[in-house]
């Protein structure tokens, strides 16, 4: 009940916002307009995730507010994602550089690690401080990549919001499954907020989530994970098996563009959905195929890996090998030849 509760209030929140903030930005900005990186025709309101931004932190008051969250859980999840938001409404206005951007990444990144408990825990058990050092650079780096990695999902209408609803259904069943009704509770709030807003962002999207939305989900949800494995390690298999479709295609298309683009961080259309989105003409379509691909693979495969955790990184590997192809056979590389 206490769940139903917090997911309806979240979603009914995310929607009056979302439609107030949309007439709002189609007469004061900011507005998206169509370029060569984008995938659409016409002006589109941008900064939706506002609302995702409201939604969420009122959840998240609601849900410390009786009891269900930690001081120090609500300094992460409530202070620390909102800081990182605010920071995404502040880019989508005045474009903060890159160089300025990566810098907050990081801060956001080593506060995450640093109020989650792993700095302590990891010179605690890593003796030689050179690999103390190293394993907290591999980490931070990892989570910046993950922030990056969800604004690069942002490309095509639906796409954001659906993802955060195919990660966050099957985890909140298996948080549920485990007792964790903290992270069930963080969870419920992130996915009726992003399905309150994919009401407005589905094909044809009336507004964009923008940088708003991406940096403060983004920081949610790494935190999220990052407090399950330190519950249970073994989860990062069963986490990267569900989120699989998202980190290949974003993962292979980055590391393509490193090798043969000469200013690869720059913004481009050239991942494989973006290239479906071309080739079909068509959001929905692509969006139908991410639906059935996350349904009937990935979803599947990450609740098998969580009933046979022995095995995760097996089944990890099964669900990563098709996906890679797809993103290989359709992202970057096929761009190019067929612009040649």
């Amino acid at each position: 009940m206490l769940i139903f509760s917090i997911f309806i209030i979240s979603f009914l929140i995310c929607i009056i916002f979302t439609f107030i903030y949309k007439d709002f930005a189609k007469k004061y900005g900011p507005l998206s307009i169509p370029n060569n990186r984008t995938l659409h025709n016409s002006p589109i309101p941008v900064g939706g995730g506002l609302a995702i931004i409201i939604s969420c932190f009122t959840g998240i008051i609601m849900t410390f507010e009786m009891g269900y969250l930690s001081k120090e859980q609500f300094y992460i999840f409530g202070i620390g994602s909102l800081l990182t938001g605010l920071v995404g409404v502040l880019d989508e206005r005045i474009n903060i550089r890159p160089c300025y951007q990566l810098g907050t990444q990081f801060l956001s990144a080593f506060y995450t690690f640093v109020a989650l408990g792993f700095y302590t825990k990891i010179n605690e058990q890593v003796s030689i401080n050179f690999l103390a050092l190293l394993t907290i650079f591999i980490i931070l780096f990892l989570i910046i990549w993950i922030y990056n990695a969800f604004n690069f999902v942002d490309g095509c209408d639906g796409m954001a919001s659906s993802c955060i609803i195919f990660i966050t259904f099957p985890m909140i069943i298996i948080f549920e499954s485990l007792g964790y009704e903290d992270l069930v509770l963080l969870l419920t709030v992130l996915l009726a907020s992003n399905i309150g807003f994919l009401f407005f962002n589905k094909p044809s999207a009336q507004i964009f989530m923008g940088d708003s939305g991406t940096k403060y989900i983004s920081f949610f949800l790494v935190a999220v994970i990052l407090e399950s494995l330190q519950r249970e390690p073994k989860l990062v298999f069963v986490w990267i098996t569900i989120a699989s479709f998202y980190l290949v295609d974003t993962t292979l298309t980055t590391f393509t563009r490193f090798l043969t683009v000469p200013r690869f961080w720059e913004g481009h259309r050239t991942h494989a959905y973006q290239n479906l989105v071309q080739i079909w003409n068509s959001h929905k379509k692509v969006l139908k195929l991410t639906l059935l691909v996350n349904l009937l693979w990935c979803m599947p495969l990450g609740l098998l890996s969580y009933s046979n955790i022995n095995y995760a990184q097996y089944i990890c590997i099964i669900a990563l090998i098709p996906l890679a192809i797809y993103s290989y056979k359709f992202g970057p590389r096929f761009h190019v030849q067929n612009n040649k």
